[in-house]
């Protein structure tokens, strides 16, 4: 495998266990109070929009030749921090 293959494999690990995540915080949210289990399948939604947006920005990278994979891997970069910041805060959210 080159750099690219495992770069793109080690991203895509990371969005497979955020699935897994929301997953538990879906089972979890089975169990909630009623005014608990929508504000937890409120915040699922969100979590899933946010792991979907990396999702594609993952197949826009995997996509890319290898004379523009550099450029547009700095960029996915910065895109896949601040989303996975935002899958971070919203599962310690989920989490308490």
């Amino acid at each position: 495998m080159n750099n690219k293959e495992l770069y793109l494999k080690k991203v895509q690990t990371e969005l497979d266990e955020w699935k897994a995540q929301i997953e538990l915080f879906r089972a979890k949210a089975a169990s909630a109070t009623a005014d608990g289990k929508i504000s937890m399948n409120q915040d699922i939604k969100v979590l899933e929009e946010k792991v979907a947006d990396g999702k594609a920005k993952l197949a826009e990278l995997s996509k890319s030749s290898e004379s523009t994979y550099d450029a547009m891997k700095r960029t996915f970069e910065t895109k896949w921090e601040i989303i996975k910041t935002s899958v971070v805060d919203m599962s310690k959210k989920l989490s308490a």
